[in-house]
């Protein structure tokens, strides 16, 4: 965890009165290539959502994530492909 601290993935904040912390877990996975060799352990840390309650812990308008589909990302591509036009990735 401090590791992560340093490098700056998240930054330590304190706990508003009344309101909880939300719960994590470590999910690990073991990679393999095609013949079942391990070629790498990969772990990420997720947090435990399912606790919180709405209007108190979250709103509406804090947890708003736009996602894409598969289809629309490709129709896209093929659109940039077609009019040889730059596309870049925003995080």
């Amino acid at each position: 965890m401090e590791g992560l601290h340093e490098k700056g993935v998240f930054t330590k904040v304190k706990c508003v009165p009344g309101m909880r912390t939300i719960q994590t877990r470590f999910v690990f996975k073991i990679k393999t290539d095609q013949n079942g060799n391990i070629t790498k352990y990969k772990t990420r840390l997720v947090a435990k959502g399912f606790f919180q309650q709405k209007g108190t812990d979250f709103t509406d308008s804090e947890s708003y994530a736009p996602t894409s589909s598969a289809v629309a990302i490709r129709a896209a591509i093929a659109i940039a492909t077609e009019y040889d036009l730059e596309i870049e990735h925003l995080d």
